[in-house]
């Protein structure tokens, strides 16, 4: 939920039977043409725990530091969204015969502390996917997400109201290795946001096509 991706790091090493593995990622996003742009760094420690040829567990824990830019909004106001976020979760892997490569399963629990009172929210997030091969060296793979936040203060939209948020994500990716080292993919996302608070309502559609070379 970056957005934008600016580049990131990872690295993992293997302890008895537990895989330690931690990643960084960075992004700078021009949030429109009036307010400047918003930085985020967000550091992910992850365990990685084998059941035989079945399962893998994966707990994890991430930090998100949330860095705005002379931001005003809502307008006329002072309120700063920078902010921490901390989140512990779990995933569990399912691995399945042919077609299917794996189901996953996840839960999540997640505070956000911004500088402004307009945006600290506590929540929480289940996820549900699978991943497929097919003929032809094809993968395909799809996720779902659900969101809850609730904020612990009053929004300058609704000074009598606290904001709640409902968000539903879903992606799908169509991967394939063409030649040595490099794979194609096309992927899409679908997220709809519904919120006590008109204002906070969306929906965003993002479609792109990638070339990775893998190494």
């Amino acid at each position: 939920d970056l957005q934008t991706h600016a580049g990131w790091l990872s690295g993992g090493t293997i302890i008895g039977p537990v895989r330690l593995g931690l990643r960084y990622d960075y992004a700078y996003t021009f949030l429109d043409l009036s307010d400047p742009f918003r930085q985020l760094h967000r550091a992910t420690q992850t365990l990685a725990v084998r059941q035989g040829s079945w399962g893998l567990t994966q707990p994890y824990y991430q930090f998100q530091f949330r860095d705005y830019m002379d931001v005003d909004f809502p307008p006329n106001t002072t309120f700063k969204r920078d902010g921490p976020r901390h989140l512990f979760g779990l995933n569990q892997y399912f691995f399945l015969p042919e077609p299917f490569t794996y189901v996953t399963v996840g839960a999540n629990g997640h505070l956000y502390n911004s500088d402004g009172t307009e945006w600290r929210y506590d929540g929480f997030e289940t996820s549900l996917g699978a991943g497929y091969d097919f003929p032809y060296a094809v993968s395909f793979a799809w996720l779902w997400r659900f969101a809850h936040r609730d904020y612990r203060d009053h929004s300058a939209f609704a000074p009598f109201d606290k904001r709640r948020d409902d968000t539903h994500w879903v992606s799908a990716e169509l991967a394939r290795p063409i030649v040595d080292h490099w794979i194609a993919r096309v992927a899409g996302s679908f997220a709809f946001q519904d919120s006590n608070i008109p204002v906070y309502d969306y929906t965003r559609k993002v479609v792109g096509a990638y070339l990775t070379y893998q190494w």
